[in-house]
């Protein structure tokens, strides 16, 4: 009886060893099976692309009509929430003619702030007032210009009015009739503080500041950018002076600062979307215009919609915008091939040819 009770105990261990054994085999097939399913979704997910065309390609053509300068391509995100276009995890490869680029992609455009102010409203006249006062003062002398129904009136106590730039105070030398509409472009300035023959640093308002797109005013004056006249730091927006400004005088700035988020394009025109300006210090690009042609190639994506984030939502569109150095314009007749490859996905291949026939200065879909 013990020795049948002892065979049965042993039997029962083994029964037990044997399903804790099964118990593992199944156990490992399970995972097996999850490593295979993970290895077919990665598999798949780098066979296709979240990022699709979403409309026609726009070219803007250069004065000659013999180029183009610009390329707009539509995106937007497919079968997605999101699809991250961060500079450091999205390439752009760019081919034009002969030339080619590995990666031009410059990240996502990034809005920015100045102070210039265009079609300001002033007021409306009424035969009887003169006195017109700006929102924004004190003025960079000379920077206004004054418009009565859209017509440009001339600056002078001879002419059409007078302004007195530390007040933003328009005199008309005749008020304007009944009903006109008084509006005005110009640019003011951030008050930075007074000099009292001791204090060389100052602080503006708003920073980081844009590289070299400032200019400092000494009671209106501007003054040199020069090293021994003041040095600034671009990220903080301190202004350190070789000396200390005079007691009284008044300091005063104007200049270009990074808002900290992505630019909108929402409601502007292709002709307002398209200029950048690269700020090397941040090594981000801002919304803004060329003085003259694209100082350099480079691929950028303005987001419509934008909540503010690197990321192309499914919510929003994307315009990939690349410009083309003067001596990287695509000539007529010549092939484009863009690819967009973002990380662990299949690229996104663009290839089209710059139509042979062009009006100048304008823009033509592909």
């Amino acid at each position: 009886g013990i020795v049948g009770l002892e065979a049965a105990i042993v039997l029962i261990a083994f029964v037990i060893i044997a399903a804790a054994f099964s118990f593992m085999v199944v156990n490992q097939g399970l995972f097996a099976t999850e490593r295979g399913k993970t290895v077919i979704q990665e598999g798949l997910k780098q066979a296709s692309t979240p990022l699709t065309m979403d409309g026609s390609t726009f070219v803007r053509t250069m004065e000659g009509g013999d180029g183009v300068d610009v390329i707009v391509i539509p995106v937007r995100a497919f079968g997605v929430k999101y699809v991250a276009m961060w500079k450091n995890e999205t390439v752009v490869s760019l081919k034009v003619g002969k030339s080619a680029w590995a990666n031009v992609y410059g990240g996502v455009l990034y809005a920015y702030s100045d102070y210039d102010v265009t079609g300001e409203v002033v007021g409306t006249g009424d035969d009887t007032e003169t006195d017109f006062n700006l929102d924004h003062f004190p003025i960079v002398t000379d920077s206004e210009t004054i418009y009565l129904d859209g017509v440009v009136q001339v600056e002078g106590a001879l002419n059409d009015y007078t302004i007195v730039p530390a007040t933003g105070v328009i005199t008309f030398v005749v008020a304007p009739g009944a009903g006109v509409i008084i509006t005005a472009d110009y640019t003011w300035t951030e008050n930075v503080g007074t000099g009292d023959a001791a204090e060389t640093v100052f602080n503006l308002d708003h920073f980081p500041v844009v590289e070299g797109t400032e200019t400092i005013y000494f009671d209106g004056v501007a003054q040199l950018k020069d090293g021994s006249v003041y040095i600034i730091d671009y990220a903080t927006g301190m202004i350190t002076f070789g000396a200390p400004p005079a007691a009284l005088v008044v300091i005063t700035a104007d200049y270009t600062w990074a808002d900290g988020e992505t630019f909108d394009p929402s409601g502007y025109k292709f002709d307002d979307i398209v200029g950048l300006k690269y700020d090397p210090r941040s090594g981000l690009y801002y919304n803004g215009a060329y003085s003259s042609g694209a100082g350099k190639t480079a691929a950028v994506l303005a987001l419509e919609n934008s909540n503010g984030d690197e990321s192309l939502d499914s919510f929003e569109k994307g315009y990939l915008i690349i410009t083309l150095a003067s001596e990287d314009a695509a000539k007529v007749r010549a092939a484009i091939t863009i690819e967009v490859r973002l990380e662990k996905t299949a690229p996104l291949s663009i290839e089209f040819n710059i139509p042979e026939a062009m009006p100048k200065d304008t823009w033509v879909l592909t």
